[in-house]
Protein backbone atom coordinates (compact mmCIF):
# COMPACT_ATOMS: atom_id res chain seq x y z
CA UNK A 1 0.00 0.00 0.00
CA UNK A 2 1.55 3.26 -1.13
CA UNK A 3 1.05 6.68 0.44
CA UNK A 4 0.12 9.33 -2.12
CA UNK A 5 1.83 12.02 -0.07
CA UNK A 6 5.07 10.01 0.10
CA UNK A 7 5.18 9.27 -3.63
CA UNK A 8 3.85 12.56 -5.01
CA UNK A 9 7.36 14.02 -5.39
CA UNK A 10 8.54 10.97 -7.36
CA UNK A 11 5.50 11.18 -9.65
CA UNK A 12 5.98 14.91 -10.25
CA UNK A 13 9.72 14.63 -10.93
CA UNK A 14 9.30 11.78 -13.41
CA UNK A 15 6.34 13.36 -15.21
CA UNK A 16 7.94 16.76 -15.56
CA UNK A 17 11.33 15.48 -16.69
CA UNK A 18 9.89 13.23 -19.37
CA UNK A 19 7.48 15.93 -20.57
CA UNK A 20 10.33 18.09 -21.84
CA UNK A 21 9.18 21.20 -19.94
CA UNK A 22 11.64 20.92 -17.06
CA UNK A 23 14.64 23.22 -16.67
CA UNK A 24 17.16 24.17 -13.98
CA UNK A 25 15.16 27.23 -12.94
CA UNK A 26 11.86 25.40 -12.52
CA UNK A 27 10.80 26.34 -8.97
CA UNK A 28 8.35 23.45 -8.46
CA UNK A 29 10.88 20.91 -9.70
CA UNK A 30 13.39 22.16 -7.15
CA UNK A 31 10.80 21.82 -4.37
CA UNK A 32 9.90 18.30 -5.52
CA UNK A 33 13.57 17.27 -5.54
CA UNK A 34 14.01 18.60 -1.98
CA UNK A 35 10.90 16.71 -0.86
CA UNK A 36 12.09 13.52 -2.54
CA UNK A 37 15.57 13.75 -1.02
CA UNK A 38 14.08 14.03 2.47
CA UNK A 39 12.51 10.56 2.25
CA UNK A 40 15.22 8.50 0.55
CA UNK A 41 18.57 7.20 1.74
CA UNK A 42 21.64 9.45 1.29
CA UNK A 43 22.94 7.20 -1.48
CA UNK A 44 19.82 7.87 -3.60
CA UNK A 45 19.73 11.68 -3.29
CA UNK A 46 19.38 13.51 -6.62
CA UNK A 47 19.88 17.07 -7.79
CA UNK A 48 17.95 19.08 -10.36
CA UNK A 49 20.96 18.87 -12.67
CA UNK A 50 21.37 15.11 -12.31
CA UNK A 51 17.67 14.37 -12.80
CA UNK A 52 17.56 16.55 -15.92
CA UNK A 53 20.69 14.93 -17.34
CA UNK A 54 19.45 11.43 -16.62
CA UNK A 55 15.66 11.29 -16.04
CA UNK A 56 14.35 8.36 -14.01
CA UNK A 57 11.08 6.49 -14.29
CA UNK A 58 8.62 6.97 -11.44
CA UNK A 59 8.90 3.27 -10.67
CA UNK A 60 12.61 3.62 -9.92
CA UNK A 61 12.12 6.74 -7.81
CA UNK A 62 9.26 5.17 -5.87
CA UNK A 63 11.29 2.04 -5.27
CA UNK A 64 14.00 4.16 -3.62
CA UNK A 65 11.37 5.69 -1.35
CA UNK A 66 9.94 2.29 -0.42
CA UNK A 67 13.38 0.81 0.23
CA UNK A 68 14.23 3.63 2.64
CA UNK A 69 10.86 3.43 4.40
CA UNK A 70 11.29 -0.32 4.76
CA UNK A 71 14.79 0.17 6.20
CA UNK A 72 13.49 2.63 8.80
CA UNK A 73 10.60 0.34 9.73
CA UNK A 74 12.88 -2.68 9.97
CA UNK A 75 15.43 -0.96 12.22
CA UNK A 76 12.69 0.16 14.61
CA UNK A 77 11.04 -3.28 14.83
CA UNK A 78 11.30 -6.11 17.34
CA UNK A 79 13.04 -9.35 16.26
CA UNK A 80 9.65 -10.98 15.64
CA UNK A 81 8.46 -8.09 13.48
CA UNK A 82 11.79 -8.08 11.63
CA UNK A 83 11.29 -11.77 10.79
CA UNK A 84 7.75 -11.03 9.60
CA UNK A 85 8.86 -8.08 7.47
CA UNK A 86 11.65 -10.07 5.81
CA UNK A 87 9.30 -12.99 5.14
CA UNK A 88 6.45 -10.94 3.70
CA UNK A 89 8.84 -8.94 1.47
CA UNK A 90 10.60 -12.00 0.04
CA UNK A 91 10.17 -12.79 -3.68
CA UNK A 92 6.74 -14.31 -4.43
CA UNK A 93 5.67 -14.02 -0.78
CA UNK A 94 2.65 -11.96 -1.82
CA UNK A 95 1.57 -14.28 -4.64
CA UNK A 96 -1.31 -15.63 -2.55
CA UNK A 97 -2.93 -12.18 -2.69
CA UNK A 98 -3.16 -12.40 -6.49
CA UNK A 99 -4.65 -15.90 -6.73
CA UNK A 100 -8.19 -16.14 -8.08
CA UNK A 101 -10.35 -17.99 -5.53
CA UNK A 102 -11.78 -21.31 -6.76
CA UNK A 103 -14.64 -22.38 -4.52
CA UNK A 104 -15.28 -25.54 -6.54
CA UNK A 105 -11.72 -26.74 -5.87
CA UNK A 106 -11.85 -25.65 -2.22
CA UNK A 107 -9.10 -23.16 -2.99
CA UNK A 108 -10.45 -20.10 -1.27
CA UNK A 109 -10.48 -18.32 2.08
CA UNK A 110 -13.67 -17.48 3.92
CA UNK A 111 -14.00 -13.88 5.22
CA UNK A 112 -12.69 -14.72 8.71
CA UNK A 113 -9.68 -16.58 7.30
CA UNK A 114 -8.86 -13.75 4.91
CA UNK A 115 -9.14 -11.10 7.63
CA UNK A 116 -6.84 -13.10 9.92
CA UNK A 117 -4.30 -13.69 7.13
CA UNK A 118 -4.21 -10.00 6.21
CA UNK A 119 -3.86 -9.00 9.89
CA UNK A 120 -0.91 -11.37 10.23
CA UNK A 121 0.57 -9.99 7.01
CA UNK A 122 0.36 -6.43 8.34
CA UNK A 123 1.48 -7.27 11.86
CA UNK A 124 -1.87 -6.42 13.44
CA UNK A 125 -2.66 -8.07 16.79
CA UNK A 126 -4.51 -11.31 16.05
CA UNK A 127 -4.60 -12.64 19.63
CA UNK A 128 -6.47 -9.94 21.56
CA UNK A 129 -5.19 -11.36 24.84
CA UNK A 130 -6.74 -14.80 24.41
CA UNK A 131 -5.31 -18.27 25.07
CA UNK A 132 -5.00 -21.24 22.73
CA UNK A 133 -8.16 -23.34 22.93
CA UNK A 134 -6.05 -26.50 22.61
CA UNK A 135 -3.29 -25.34 24.99
CA UNK A 136 -5.14 -23.58 27.85
CA UNK A 137 -1.90 -22.61 29.58
CA UNK A 138 -0.48 -20.95 26.47
CA UNK A 139 -1.34 -17.33 25.68
CA UNK A 140 -1.58 -16.51 22.00
CA UNK A 141 1.17 -14.18 20.82
CA UNK A 142 0.35 -10.92 19.06
CA UNK A 143 1.71 -12.03 15.68
CA UNK A 144 -0.11 -15.36 15.69
CA UNK A 145 2.90 -17.67 15.58
CA UNK A 146 1.47 -20.14 18.06
CA UNK A 147 -1.84 -20.27 16.21
CA UNK A 148 0.00 -21.17 13.00
CA UNK A 149 2.37 -23.72 14.52
CA UNK A 150 0.42 -25.34 17.39
CA UNK A 151 1.02 -29.09 17.17
CA UNK A 152 -2.29 -29.94 18.79
CA UNK A 153 -5.44 -30.31 16.72
CA UNK A 154 -3.82 -31.70 13.57
CA UNK A 155 -3.53 -28.50 11.50
CA UNK A 156 0.28 -28.74 11.25
CA UNK A 157 0.12 -32.35 10.03
CA UNK A 158 -2.67 -31.54 7.57
CA UNK A 159 -0.70 -28.64 6.07
CA UNK A 160 2.42 -30.79 5.77
CA UNK A 161 0.53 -33.62 4.07
CA UNK A 162 -1.14 -31.29 1.57
CA UNK A 163 2.21 -29.88 0.52
CA UNK A 164 3.68 -33.39 0.30
CA UNK A 165 0.78 -34.52 -1.89
CA UNK A 166 1.24 -31.49 -4.15
CA UNK A 167 4.91 -32.35 -4.76
CA UNK A 168 3.86 -35.97 -5.25
CA UNK A 169 1.36 -34.95 -7.93
CA UNK A 170 4.01 -32.92 -9.79
CA UNK A 171 6.33 -35.92 -9.79
CA UNK A 172 3.62 -38.20 -11.15
CA UNK A 173 2.77 -35.74 -13.90
CA UNK A 174 6.42 -35.94 -14.92
CA UNK A 175 6.01 -39.76 -15.09
CA UNK A 176 8.31 -40.26 -12.11
CA UNK A 177 7.68 -43.42 -10.09
CA UNK A 178 7.21 -42.29 -6.51
CA UNK A 179 6.24 -43.82 -3.17
CA UNK A 180 4.89 -42.13 -0.03
CA UNK A 181 6.43 -42.68 3.41
CA UNK A 182 8.84 -45.30 2.07
CA UNK A 183 12.58 -45.79 1.98
CA UNK A 184 13.66 -46.45 5.56
CA UNK A 185 16.89 -48.39 5.98
CA UNK A 186 18.43 -47.31 2.65
CA UNK A 187 21.84 -46.38 4.06
CA UNK A 188 24.82 -48.53 2.93
CA UNK A 189 25.22 -50.00 6.39
CA UNK A 190 21.44 -50.59 6.62
CA UNK A 191 21.22 -48.45 9.74
CA UNK A 192 17.76 -47.57 10.94
CA UNK A 193 16.43 -44.42 9.21
CA UNK A 194 13.01 -42.87 9.09
CA UNK A 195 11.08 -43.12 5.81
CA UNK A 196 11.10 -40.31 3.30
CA UNK A 197 7.99 -38.23 2.73
CA UNK A 198 8.46 -38.97 -0.96
CA UNK A 199 10.73 -41.66 -2.38
CA UNK A 200 11.47 -41.23 -6.09
CA UNK A 201 12.64 -44.50 -7.68
CA UNK A 202 15.43 -44.45 -10.26
CA UNK A 203 15.79 -40.71 -9.88
CA UNK A 204 19.33 -40.48 -11.24
CA UNK A 205 21.20 -43.29 -13.00
CA UNK A 206 19.46 -46.00 -11.05
CA UNK A 207 19.72 -44.26 -7.70
CA UNK A 208 16.67 -43.40 -5.63
CA UNK A 209 16.04 -39.96 -4.16
CA UNK A 210 14.38 -39.26 -0.83
CA UNK A 211 12.53 -35.98 -0.26
CA UNK A 212 11.43 -34.56 3.06
CA UNK A 213 8.79 -31.82 3.22
CA UNK A 214 9.28 -29.38 6.09
CA UNK A 215 7.03 -26.46 6.98
CA UNK A 216 8.72 -23.82 9.13
CA UNK A 217 7.63 -20.51 10.62
CA UNK A 218 9.99 -17.51 10.64
CA UNK A 219 8.56 -16.63 14.07
CA UNK A 220 9.56 -19.90 15.72
CA UNK A 221 11.73 -19.23 18.75
CA UNK A 222 14.35 -21.73 17.60
CA UNK A 223 15.09 -19.88 14.34
CA UNK A 224 14.06 -16.31 15.19
CA UNK A 225 17.66 -15.04 15.55
CA UNK A 226 18.40 -16.17 11.97
CA UNK A 227 15.05 -15.28 10.38
CA UNK A 228 15.16 -11.73 11.73
CA UNK A 229 18.55 -10.93 10.16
Amino acid sequence: MRSISHHSSAAYIASLCFSGFANRDHKHLSHAVDSYNSIVSPSEIVTVSSILASPKQQRALSQNIEDHQFSLLYEASTPADKARLLSTSAPHASSWLLVTPATGLDLHLDPNELQTAVKWWLGVDTARGTSCSLCPDTSLDRLGNHAATCKRGGDVVTRHNRLRDLVLEFCRRAHQVVRVEKGSGLTPDHSRTRPADILALDWDRGRHAAFDVTVTSPLSVSILPESSM
